[in-house]
């Protein structure tokens, strides 16, 4: 038949896919027959047993013929699934899943992903790999947006499956950034009725490698510590097979106080013959140049009440003391018959302004203690967990006693966490402890502030032999100094927990 087939006959048969090699033209003593592109024009009949036979026998122009021989094929039905697909997990960038596709050529198979105009987008697979060849299953693992559910569907020509929608399990949670501290942080978790008993915090440096993590559980709430100040880390947490999304967080730094060890000098403003206001470094103000710039060459126009010393717990330190001073000639009060100084003030050192002159009614106020007409504190981001210092006290009043106060605001000028004590009278440096405690949810810091005084109540500033001591009580006041109690400050320290 094809020897002596015409060309409209042979076209046909082409069409139909069959390739034939030495049957047309001129004919040759070895022949071809390839149905493999036959197979896809056999049509699948539903209900039918789909088997296709073709019967062929090869004759000689005389009498001679081979046996006929049989070739079978069974069609299967063109089929498009998807199969296996798994969890798909919060912040998630890549869906996995498998495919059974029983036509010749995986490469025609198209992906699409719905987006929020409610319109498909054809979407580039990461990876496709066979599972098995046998079965016709490939595996695919296509890009998808990081958090939301994802719907998407695969097609090949006339045949596109189901849109299949994928949904996250997520557990709700967040870090509250007023929670981070320097060395600990929180989880609270967020769904309806679900309690942090049971759960599982993990940490990471960098969002891929997740390490177990202990967690102080109450309420919703995962409490934990033990982290690195300023530091960049990646939490989430799980709970009954339900995982969190990735809580990403930087905990504040462990910031010091300027020159907190005292180490650095102090300078004098002004002339050392007149007066010697010593003024500290980094912000620490001192009532020194109220009483030191009344001019004249007397020891109590020129004496600060707060000066460097080497008598310290560690290299330097600073001795603020209650001092006596006058005002140019006028160094006595009561118009100058009772041979004692015309003021008297308590030491000061403190993060803030320094006082240059007197305020009026100073001596009435509550106490004189206070700096309420000072700048206080300074610009300051951390959150510290206490902070100590060491000192020692000499009182001339035994009953006098040394003050220290610490507090630190928000950016809204609330004071969000506060400690002050008094100070005995100690003949060695002792380290004290403040503990500073903030409310759950407790603002950031803008402004802290530390402040020391050598006198804590107004009634040991009184003008007597038990609360000063200087020539001026019984000896050449002109040229003395009058000195109360005595405070020695040294390394003030912010510890971060």
């Amino acid at each position: 038949d094809f020897a002596t087939a015409g060309a409209a006959t042979l076209a046909k048969l082409r069409e139909l896919g069959l390739q034939f090699h030495g049957l047309e033209g001129k004919l040759t003593q070895m022949a071809l027959l390839d149905f493999s592109n036959v197979i896809s024009h056999i049509a699948y009949v539903e209900g039918g047993d789909n088997v296709t036979e073709i019967n062929f026998v090869a004759k000689d122009k005389v009498t001679k013929a081979s046996e006929p021989a049989s070739l079978k094929v069974a069609i299967e039905k063109l089929a498009l699934d998807i199969v296996n697909i798994e969890t798909l997990e919060p912040d998630q960038t890549e869906l996995t899943f498998d495919v059974s596709y029983n036509g010749a050529n995986f490469d025609n198979v198209k992906f699409e992903v719905r987006n929020e105009r409610n319109t498909w987008d054809a979407v580039k697979p990461v990876s496709i790999a066979p599972v098995s060849r046998a079965a016709s299953v490939y595996r695919v693992v296509l890009p998808v947006a990081a958090d939301g559910n994802v719907v998407f569907r695969v097609s090949c020509g006339s045949l596109t499956t189901e849109a299949i929608t994928v949904s996250r399990n997520i557990l709700g949670a967040e870090i509250n950034e007023n929670d981070v501290y320097a060395r600990r942080a929180a989880v609270n978790l967020t769904d309806a009725g679900v309690v942090a008993d049971g759960a599982q915090l993990f940490l990471s440096p960098d969002g891929v490698s997740f390490t177990p993590t202990a967690a102080t559980v109450s309420g919703t709430t995962l409490s934990f510590d033990g982290l690195t100040p300023g530091t960049s880390y990646v939490a989430r947490v799980e709970k009954d097979g339900v995982r969190s999304k990735k809580l990403s967080f930087t905990t504040e730094a462990s910031t010091q106080l300027p020159n907190g060890n005292m180490e650095k000098d102090a300078t004098i403003n002004g002339s050392a013959s007149n007066w010697q206001n010593y003024v500290f470094a980094d912000g620490w103000g001192t009532n020194n140049a109220m009483t030191t710039s009344q001019g004249g060459d007397f020891a109590y126009t020129r004496i600060s009440g707060t000066i460097p010393t080497n008598d310290a717990h560690d290299g330097k330190a600073v001795l603020v003391r209650t001092v006596g001073w006058g005002s140019g000639n006028t160094a006595m009060g009561n118009g100058g018959s009772s041979g004692k100084t015309k003021y008297t003030d308590t030491g000061l050192l403190h993060l803030g302004g320094t006082r240059t002159t007197r305020p009026d009614g100073y001596d009435n106020r509550e106490g004189a203690l206070t700096t309420d007409d000072l700048e206080c504190g300074i610009e300051f981001a951390s959150r510290p967990a206490s902070v100590s210092f060491w000192y020692k006290y000499s009182a001339k009043n035994s009953s006098d006693k040394g003050y220290a106060e610490v507090w630190v605001k928000d950016a809204s000028g609330n004071t969000i966490s506060g400690n002050v004590v008094n100070l005995d009278a100690v003949g060695t440096y002792t380290q004290i402890f403040l503990p500073l405690t903030y409310a759950e949810g407790a603002s950031k810091a803008a402004k802290i502030y530390v402040k020391f005084l050598s006198t804590y109540d107004r009634s040991f500033l009184e003008k007597s032999d038990a609360n000063f001591s200087g020539p001026g009580f019984g000896g050449n006041w002109g040229k003395g100094t009058y000195v109360g109690s005595e405070l020695y400050i040294d390394d003030v320290v912010l510890n971060y927990n």
